[in-house]
């Protein structure tokens, strides 16, 4: 048997050295587990020889490492390592060993293995340890790592053992010189001060008497003064960083004692120093902020004299530290960690803290004012309850900054003080906070409207210096602290200066909040805003519409000024304002469903000129309506030409100046209007694009048209014909001359005439100029003339007069239509100016049967003409665009034709007469070769006929010769090669027979036959199927003629319809 149990023990150390003869290339993980899996199989028979093979010279130090790792790992899985003494003696060894007799790596090995092993051997280990370490000697750097991994993994075991091992630190500490066993022995006792703070909340576990942590903290005491003030001042960078590290444990157990304290607290000066000459210096903070901590919970302040070196040192972390960009993330838990220290100073030395505060900011050091001031607002915002009684030098800190020009302490100055009106340390705003908070606002506005040097960072600090100071003023509001009328009046004094545009939202907030205190103040008694320098209601009322049309500028600037109308309404606005408690939140509720992205300026404009409206309706007194107008004129000359809020004003105050009353103030007004509006300034024509310029123009010409057509005809003409056309005459320098005493026909003439004048001022298209023009100015201008011919026909006595400047109009007309590029329609100015001219074709003086012709025959060139009319390839919106502009053509042709109707007295020679007229206009395009041009022809003569027809249902039927005639020249049509024509033709033959009493019975067959061959004339027929149906259709027209021959052959004869 003993030779079976030899032969096998040799069998598996044969295997053994096998694998561990393996080169050191090799993966040591393989070799592990390869050994760890023969162990499990035979570990009586593996586990000696393992332990054999550590005691032996010959291995090397990558094989004895492999073997510490196999036995760590099969002690995890449960397996007991035999012998354990022979393991211990070896493992000691290599942790007694010198570097230079054995490599680092075997001794870390068989440190971990150790500290495994105690798990079930812990005291003959803890007993080789103990021998090894002795008194005044220094230790091994490898046996106080694992007397620190043994005291982690076995707290209870190990506290016994505690109080000798500290005790022979301690003497053998001072002895110790070299930096490893140095950070060793910080390690150890970091791990140690763990174990102990284990055993202090849990010591019932133990199962020995208990240790009290007074007790504990005797023995940890010298360790921490010979680590603070030996190691501390004069060790290398990686001590000092082992010692900060060991330093927070070991305060831990330190600190609870009052009578350690005072000795803890002479070592401040040296935990300063190490900002210095440290680079964690989130370390030294973090063991500061635990001082402080103990010191506030033992109500044991430090002494007062390291108030203000703690106040240097961390201030100048801040600074120095701040200016690092990117911030590392370990700087922003050392800010933090400061903010806590500050407000733990706080709350042991108030006055002390202040007055070092105070004494700082008065030398004029901008980083350290700024971070002071910073620090400043955050220990006030915490309330503290020790630092209100002494708010009286808080506010002196914050008055000892006022006299810097700094812009960043001007910032820090503003958040202060707003941070003292929120906590109630100040008791008003008024006076020196206010006067502050003013100068600050201008002096911030005056910088970016008239900057005389380059702003650091593009203004931002201005803006942000603006800001707080709006912000500071809403505070005041929201607190309680600023309820005077001094404060009221300089909140409206910003928001009706331009230069404070930026700010409008936050003064905004505050105006609101302050008009709901002074409503519970005054109630219902007083009926504006006040008096003393403040704006009226309608100067106010006029800001702020301005302001509104740009409605989510400055963060939610439109709901804003609409919250402070409506706040505003029981004081000042009761008549106008009377349903804004509906109308305004319906307007917020509708900005509030919107994003810059998706609202749309026009319906946004749309809806604020509809809300001006419905308040101006309300106002009792017509006066108040033309006040408003009067403001809204004034502020015209705040905005650029090109901007948004112009072109709105424009449109309120002809809005505005259409429900005034009285007739002499909108007069005086729109004469006032005109003489002091300079848009050809040569500054603006330099700084003002043409598209801005033209935008304006296009807003003042709908001005002159809304208020020609809804001012009193009565009351207005008069005035705008003596006063009106004098200003714009005076202006453009125009040789006009009108007899004001003349009839009503002068008066509106004279009124077109300013018109006119103010085009030639604003540089619009007024001679007869070819080229594109501005389609917002053509579609204004159209619609100008189509209001004012409008007005005048609507007035009884319109057919007393004559128009002078008609001819005028309708060159100005004419041109634009000539100038529409006929390849592309992309907005509707044909469609525009087609009814302008329809509308100026009835305003007298009537023109002649020529000029009627030319006018049909330009309008008809611009319509027919272009290629792109119906093509089924366009957009839907395009396609819109065209039916539009045909439509438009068709009337205006119809209306041309019917004042020749008017001009023949008998109604059959009347008619004949149109009908001629009418095929001559047309017959140019329907002989074109072009099929677009034929379609679009025949398309315009349907509805002229059906129109026609529907109007003159009572005259006569057309004569056989002039029936058959128009036959003649239909008939060839109806065999056109493009379908759209053969139907054309078809809807023209069959308003001809309808005018021939088809409605009878017998007509009614007829228009079924009619209805059946058109079917045949569509598109996808055929050329037989055409042929044979226009002979069919050829037939029913001979039925219904009264000529023996055949309508179609009247084609062969001479006429002169289509000349």
């Amino acid at each position: 048997m003993t030779d079976e149990g030899e032969s096998s023990s040799e069998g598996h150390l044969h295997s053994i050295s096998h694998l561990l003869q393996l080169p050191e290339a090799a993966s040591q993980k393989e070799v592990v587990l390869c050994i760890v899996k023969a162990a499990r199989s035979q570990p009586a028979a593996v586990i000696p020889v393992l332990v054999m093979m550590l005691q032996q010279d010959e291995a090397s130090a990558w094989q004895k490492v492999a073997i510490y790792r196999s036995l760590r790992a099969m002690m995890e899985h449960g397996l007991e390592v035999e012998p354990a003494g022979e393991f211990i003696l070896a493992a000691s060894k290599h942790l007694r060993a010198s570097p230079d007799e054995v490599p680092r790596e075997l001794q870390a090995a068989a440190s971990s293995t150790l500290a495994t092993f105690a798990c079930h051997h812990f005291h003959p280990i803890m007993m080789e340890l103990q021998h090894q370490l002795k008194p005044f000697a220094p230790p091994d750097e490898f046996t106080l790592l694992t007397l620190g991994k043994i005291a982690a993994s076995n707290v209870y075991s190990c506290v016994p053992f505690l109080g000798i091992t500290l005790t022979t630190l301690q003497t053998a500490m001072r002895r110790i010189e070299d930096g490893r066993r140095r950070r060793a022995l910080c390690t150890a006792l970091e791990q140690m001060c763990g174990a102990i703070r284990i055993y202090l909340r849990t010591w019932e576990r133990s199962s020995y008497p208990r240790i009290s942590v007074q007790q504990f903290s005797a023995y940890l005491l010298p360790l921490y003064s010979c680590m603070t003030r030996t190691w501390l001042p004069g060790c290398d960078a990686q001590v000092q960083l082992a010692v900060l590290k060991t330093l927070s444990p070991i305060l831990r157990l330190l600190l609870p004692r009052t009578d350690f304290q005072a000795q803890i607290y002479s070592d401040i000066s040296l935990l300063l120093a190490q900002y210095d000459s440290s680079t964690e210096t989130f370390l030294v903070t973090k063991i500061l902020g635990q001082i402080l901590e103990a010191s506030l919970v033992n109500n044991n302040p430090i002494p007062r004299e390291h108030v203000g070196p703690l106040t240097c040192a961390l201030v100048r972390q801040i600074c120095t530290r701040g200016q690092k960009w990117p911030p590392h993330p370990q700087c922003e838990e050392n800010f933090k960690e400061i903010a806590r220290i500050f407000l733990r100073l706080a709350r042991l030395h108030p006055s002390g803290l202040m007055g070092v505060f105070q004494g700082k900011v008065e030398k004029r050091q901008e980083d350290v004012c700024v971070v002071l001031l910073m620090l400043f607002s955050e220990i006030v915002g915490a309330q503290l309850p020790e630092l209100w009684s002494r708010r009286q030098l808080c506010v002196r800190v914050v008055k000892a900054a006022l006299g810097d020009d700094s812009t960043r302490v001007r910032l820090a100055t503003l958040r202060a003080i707003g941070r003292l009106l929120r906590t109630s340390y100040l008791e008003r705003i008024e006076g020196w906070p206010l006067n502050y908070v003013s100068l600050q606002m201008a002096v911030s506005a005056h910088q970016l409207t008239h900057p005389t040097l380059s702003l650091p960072l593009g203004g931002l600090e201005e803006k942000a210096i603006g800001i707080a100071g709006a912000e500071v003023l809403h505070i005041a509001v929201a607190s309680g602290r600023g309820t005077s009328q001094e404060l009221w009046t300089k909140l409206l004094s910003y928001l009706m200066q331009p230069p404070y545009v930026a700010l409008v939202t936050p003064l905004c907030h505050a105006l609101r909040l302050l008009a709901e205190q002074r409503l519970r103040w005054v109630g219902h008694k007083q009926n504006g805003l006040g008096t003393g320098g403040l704006p009226t209601p309608q100067e106010l009322m006029a800001r702020l519409l301005a302001l509104a049309v740009s409605p989510l500028e400055g963060t939610g600037r439109g709901a804003a000024v609409l919250l402070l109308m409506n706040a505003l309404r029981p004081e000042a606005y009761r008549d106008v304002g009377e349903h804004w408690w509906v109308e305004i939140p319906a307007l917020v509720r509708y900005l509030e469903g919107h994003s810059k992205y998706t609202l749309e300026p026009a319906a946004w404009e749309a809806k604020l000129l509809e809300f001006l409206q419905k308040s101006l309706r309300r106002s009792e007194a017509g006066g108040w309506n033309l006040v408003l107008g009067k403001e809204l004129a004034k502020q015209l000359n705040t905005y650029h030409n090109c901007s948004a809020e112009k072109g709105f004003l424009y449109k309120a105050l002809g809005m505005a100046l259409s429900a005034a009353g009285d007739a002499d103030g909108v007069a005086q007004t729109l004469l006032d209007l005109l003489l002091h509006t300079d848009y050809m300034e040569e500054a603006q024509q330099k700084s003002l694009p043409e598209p801005g310029r033209g935008s304006v123009k296009s807003a003042l010409l709908l001005l002159y048209g809304s208020t020609t057509v809804r001012a009193p005809w009565e009351q207005l003409l008069p005035l705008l014909a003596s006063e009106f056309v004098r200003g714009s005459c005076a202006i453009t320098h125009l040789n006009c001359q009108w007899d004001i005493a003349q009839g009503e026909g002068d008066r509106m003439g004279a009124i077109l005439t300013a018109v006119l004048s103010v085009l030639q001022e604003l540089g619009c298209p007024t001679g007869r100029k070819k080229g594109a023009t501005d389609a917002e100015l053509a579609l204004s201008f159209s619609q100008c003339v189509s209001e004012i011919s409008l007005s005048i026909l609507s007035k009884g006595d319109a057919p007393s007069f004559c128009l002078p400047q008609k001819r005028l109009l309708l060159d100005l007309l004419v041109d634009i239509i000539k100038a529409e590029p006929l390849d592309a329609l992309v907005s509707p100015v044909r469609q525009q100016v087609m009814v302008a001219l329809r509308h100026l074709s009835h305003v007298p003086e009537q023109l002649s049967r020529e000029e009627n012709q030319v006018l049909a025959e330009v309008a008809m060139s611009s319509g027919l003409r272009s290629s792109s009319f119906g093509a089924a390839s366009l957009p839907s919106s395009v396609q819109v665009l065209h039916t539009g502009a045909l439509t438009s053509l068709s009337e205006l042709v119809e209306t041309l034709l019917e004042e020749e109707v008017v001009r023949v007295e008998q109604r059959e020679s009347a008619n004949l007469q149109w009908f001629q007229q009418a095929f001559q206009l047309l017959g140019y395009w329907m002989v074109s070769e072009r099929e677009w041009e034929r379609a679009r022809a025949l398309q315009l003569g349907v509805h002229l006929l059906r129109t026609h027809c529907q109007k003159t249902s009572a005259s006569p039927r057309i004569p056989p010769e002039q029936f058959s005639l128009l036959a003649g020249v239909l008939g060839p049509f109806t065999c056109d090669v493009l379908g759209s024509i053969r139907q054309g033709a078809v809807d023209c033959i069959r308003v001809l027979l309808s005018t021939q009493g088809t409605q009878r019975p017998r007509g009614r067959l007829v228009s079924w036959q009619l209805h059946c061959i058109q079917r045949k004339l569509r598109s996808e027929s055929s050329p037989r199927e055409v042929h044979t149906a226009s002979l069919q259709l050829a037939k029913v027209f001979n039925g219904q003629s009264q000529i023996g021959g055949s309508p179609f052959e009247e084609l062969d004869r001479p006429t002169n319809i289509l000349v």
